[in-house]
């Protein structure tokens, strides 16, 4: 008995001696990768710091640039900032590292204030520089130089242009002084030709916006050389290095206490043992109970209703504010449904998703379910709640079942709802037909499925007409299932389908395969229609590298049109798609350009030879003045920089002859031709 004894002492003690050791081991794995970690973020700053200085520099010599650049890079060095201030490793042991952090901090958002000063002014400084010159080209066509006024007018235009240039580039605010006394001089100038005029007027017009913005200009440039970040990051990666030796000093040192610690090392253990189950229950982030900790509730549950709640449009507070905002919310969400429901029939609270929380209740007969429920979404929206110092308002789309299985039941309710911006609310029930929705959606996808089988996927082309010639000379191809009765359906009611089936990759091998067999006997350019996803994917692109190899003559009539939402990225895989597919001949169309957020610049940065101008816009251009305008900005444009232009959606004569009038190109719709098979 004895023996047994300091047999299983010495085993206890082996145990021990080698649990601390392998805790000791991950100790110092975790402590070099929180030090790795933190070391990486520090640089990370200081290179997005660098871009954004770019960005910036960029703006100032550019004449086509937005903010969303500079955005961006802010963003990105505001996340890292915000990780570092909430480590919990540079909390516990590094309070003089995060001192200097929020120092930084602190400097970097007086940049962020002068850059912001600086865009403003820019922006108008250069709109008015820019504008002077080609007022001054006008001037100089329209006005008589033989004329002693016009001449007179020529020449102190010439002289304020010169002024304007050299005080824009030597910020010498003595030349200023000299533009209020040359606006009044050229005020005296009046022109009976109303063209004339109104050259005059634009020009005294961007003169005054330059002098205004000016002070603004020269004191943001001077901000701007004159930031502490640079040395707020130096004190920053000083401080964390000097505490970082005294916590590695600690850390060699910790690898003589190993026996001491043995014992906290088994504590340890079990502690985490006893917690990761209790994680497994619980949500670590809320605090409420799992999906599993539901179902476990769920199965001996007597009659309840579940009411499934989601944060709507969650995803954008994400993107824009960051995760680590969008866990704030979160956790405000919580508390604010803890506030709310405390009252109710002894409710569970639940995180059943990302965005989605649950309440289950005991489901009692004269229990008004929907009274709850609204009472609960009115409250829930009457307070704001502040994420990066903004107020915001948050709000909530509820679906509440009583129906087995609850969770279920209630999910296919909440998704029925989603799309329809009207509705917060829904009650399950049988008459939501939302089983025979979910049979829809199998129905298409065994059609698509058969269809793709037995060879009746098929392209229709949609003539595209030129203006100047009234011909067709190019085509559109246009996918089209050819049913079992031999109905011919468009591609567009199976989208949704398509992208939950990953079907892209196949129907675009398909449609580019059956449209390079037509057009081999057809002298016609063809356009073919790519997505972002066939676009990243590598067998796909090399898919369409070895079809464009095989056929070099047709791939000379090849378009490839990509969406304006997918690719107006800073996308790599974009760009190098487009210098592939242009070695073989072939040309680049942006699709539906107008429809998003069109930017003017990315066409030329991506290289595009045509753009189709959106359909929503150009359907309405001899009914609605605002989409005629923006129609006739892209035209205007597209010419400056040698792009071609289709209008889509020609649908009348009217449209037709406005479109021609405008200047666009080419003609695609119903008046000029449907989709048929060639």
């Amino acid at each position: 008995m004895r023996l047994s004894l300091k047999i299983m002492l010495a085993l206890i003690v082996g145990i021990i001696a080698l649990v601390s050791l392998l805790y000791f081991n991950k100790f110092s794995e975790n402590y070099f990768h929180k030090r790795q970690q933190v070391t990486y973020e520090i640089n990370t700053i200081e290179t997005g710091e660098k871009s954004l200085d770019y960005e910036v520099l960029r703006s100032g010599f550019f004449l086509y640039l937005n903010q969303d650049g500079i955005i961006q890079k802010i963003a990105t060095v505001e996340k890292i900032i915000a990780i570092l201030e909430n480590n919990q490793h540079l909390k516990n042991n590094h309070p003089k590292t995060l001192q200097a952090i929020k120092a930084y901090h602190q400097a970097l958002q007086y940049k962020i204030e002068s850059i912001y000063d600086f865009q403003t002014a820019n922006s108008a400084i250069k709109n008015a520089t820019m504008a002077l010159p080609i007022l001054q080209n006008n001037a100089i066509v329209t006005f008589n130089n033989s004329h002693p006024d016009e001449r007179l007018f020529l020449t102190r235009l010439t002289a304020i242009s010169s002024i304007v240039l050299l005080a824009k580039n030597s910020l010498d605010s003595q030349l200023i002084d000299q533009l209020d006394q040359r606006i009044d001089v050229l005020s005296t100038h009046q022109f009976k030709d109303s063209h004339k005029q109104e050259i005059l007027t634009a020009v005294i017009s961007n003169i005054k916006v330059f002098r205004n913005f000016f002070p603004q200009y020269k004191d943001s440039i001077e901000k701007l050389e004159n930031l502490e970040t640079e040395k707020a990051l130096l004190e920053l990666r000083q401080n964390f290095f000097n505490e970082d030796r005294i916590e590695l000093s600690i850390v060699q040192f910790f690898s003589y206490f190993l026996i001491a610690l043995y014992i906290s090392s088994l504590g340890l253990i079990i502690y985490f043992l006893i917690r990761s189950e209790n994680e497994i229950l619980t949500d670590r982030l809320t605090g409420l109970g799992s999906r599993k900790a539901y179902e476990g509730d769920i199965r001996n549950a007597p009659p309840s209703a579940l009411f499934l709640i989601n944060i709507n449009k969650f995803k954008n507070y994400n993107d824009f504010y960051g995760i680590a905002s969008g866990d704030k919310i979160l956790a405000i969400v919580t508390q604010r449904l803890y506030k709310l429901c405390a009252s109710w029939n002894n409710p569970k609270f639940y995180r059943l998703g990302g965005d989605e929380f649950g309440i289950l209740i005991k489901h009692e007969k004269d229990f008004d379910l929907e009274a709850l429920a609204n009472k609960l979404l009115l409250e829930f929206k009457q307070e704001p709640i502040i994420i990066e110092g903004i107020e915001t308002s948050l709000s909530i789309t509820l679906a509440i079942s009583t129906q087995s299985p609850l969770l279920e039941t209630s999910d296919m309710a909440l998704k029925s709802i989603k799309k329809d911006y009207s509705k917060e609310l829904i009650l399950y029930h049988d008459g939501l037909n939302l089983q025979k929705f979910v049979q829809e959606n199998m129905l298409k996808t065994h059609e698509l499925h058969n269809a793709v089988a037995n060879d009746r996927l098929i392209p229709h082309f949609q003539p595209i007409v030129s203006f100047l010639t009234g011909e067709i000379e190019k085509y559109e191809a246009l996918a089209r299932l050819i049913m079992e009765d031999g109905e011919v359906k468009s591609i567009f009611e199976y989208l949704d389908v398509i992208k939950e089936s990953k079907y892209y990759p196949t129907l675009t091998r398909i449609m580019v395969q059956k449209s390079f067999e037509v057009m081999r006997t057809q002298p016609y350019k063809f356009s073919l229609n790519l997505s972002i996803d066939d676009i990243t994917s590598h067998e796909t692109v090399v898919m369409i590298q070895t079809i464009l190899e095989q056929n070099p003559d047709i791939a000379k009539r090849v378009v490839f049109e990509i969406l304006e939402s997918e690719a107006l990225h800073d996308h790599s895989d974009v760009i190098n798609f487009i210098q592939m597919v242009k070695e073989y001949g072939c040309n680049i169309a942006i699709d539906d350009f107008g429809s998003g957020y069109s930017n003017f610049n990315y066409l030329l940065a991506l290289d595009i030879d045509i753009i189709k101008i959106d359909g929503s816009l150009i359907q309405h251009i001899d009914t609605n003045p605002q989409a005629r305008m923006i129609v006739e900005t892209i035209v205007e444009f597209a010419k400056k920089a040698g792009k071609t232009t289709i209008a889509e959606f020609v649908c009348t004569e009217a449209v037709y002859n406005i479109a021609k009038n405008i200047g666009i190109d080419y003609s695609q719709g119903y008046f000029t031709g449907k989709p048929e098979a060639i």
